[in-house]
């Protein structure tokens, strides 16, 4: 059996396959090129987050690295929980459009989210009232209105009265939109994490971003607390490709002091990431209240 190798080395050796110089691919994927070359020297370990997009530039695929790496292929998914209507477990190429739809007539995709919200308060309220329970922190008032979500994405400072909840979703259904190729944004990955949490953590942080690629892998080798570790690497990956999506609108921009709301011609990608995450996680509520056992009337 072949011995295995450091991510830096694969990457390099990948790279010049490709005839790819250090700056040629930190321009195409996005990453630093003095981080690559700290990478490929073994100076550094890469954060997953680096290494999915280095990956993804030099079109290596998870199950691709992880062989590399440690030599094994783990099944990455597994279906083995209850199917999900397709509406519930949300695609990445869905989200994309409606942020694409976002860029092209705000107004119009503004009023497709409201509908979309309000018709899952009306559920909400609807489910509360049938079995007269409140639920702490997701009580809610409505219906909102087209002003209230545009400043969602355009309030500056972001208030909390703007801040929407991820909903109590259980862990089971977190995976199985992932068996679904559903989107997964690191919410979803750090709810799914915290859910599932034991008395030994299962990382030294639960933030996506920060999460290093070998403690990711070192999960593979764990057998233990009753988890499907390939599927949770899976899930972090996707969370990964998720913020690479949508990661090129998320440059912080400077407010304009005093002025309350920013011009969105300034920047206007800000608003189109915040628009994938509400998105999400409005889909999110929808799922939850359909297991609450509401019927949905539209």
């Amino acid at each position: 059996m072949e011995a295995e190798i450091d991510f830096g080395i694969l990457i390099q050796n990948v790279r010049k396959q490709k005839g790819l110089e250090v700056r040629a691919l930190a321009e195409q994927v996005g990453v630093d090129a003095s981080t690559i070359s700290r990478i490929e020297n073994l100076h550094t370990q890469a954060t997953v987050y680096t290494a999915f997009r280095i990956c993804d530039g030099l079109e290596i695929s998870l199950s691709d690295l992880i062989y590399e790496l440690k030599r094994k292929r783990p099944s990455l998914r597994y279906n083995t929980l209850f199917p999900l209507e397709p509406k519930f477990a949300v695609n990445l190429q869905e989200v994309v459009s409606i942020v694409r739809s976002f860029g092209e007539n705000r107004q119009q995709t503004i009023n497709i989210l409201l509908e979309k919200i309000n018709l899952i308060l009306d559920g909400y309220h609807n489910y509360r009232h049938e079995i007269r329970r409140v639920t702490g922190p997701y009580s809610v008032t409505g219906p909102y209105s087209a002003g209230e979500i545009e400043r969602y994405f355009f309030s500056a400072p972001f208030s909390e009265t703007y801040q929407l909840k991820y909903p109590p979703l259980s862990a089971d259904l977190i995976l199985q939109i992932y068996q679904q190729n559903g989107a997964l944004t690191p919410t979803d990955v750090d709810m799914y994490l915290k859910l599932k949490r034991t008395k030994n953590r299962l990382l030294p942080t639960s933030s996506v971003e920060k999460m290093k690629l070998y403690d990711i892998l070192h999960l593979l080798d764990r057998k233990d607390e009753g988890l499907d570790y390939g599927s949770v690497v899976g899930m972090i990956w996707e969370a990964c490709r998720f913020l690479s999506q949508f990661d090129k609108f998320n440059d912080i921009f400077d407010w304009k002091e005093g002025e309350g709301l920013y011009d969105p011609s300034d920047d206007l990608a800000y608003g189109e990431f915040r628009v994938a995450m509400f998105y999400v996680i409005l889909c999110r509520w929808e799922l939850q209240i359909d297991t609450m056992g509401f019927i949905w009337v539209v």
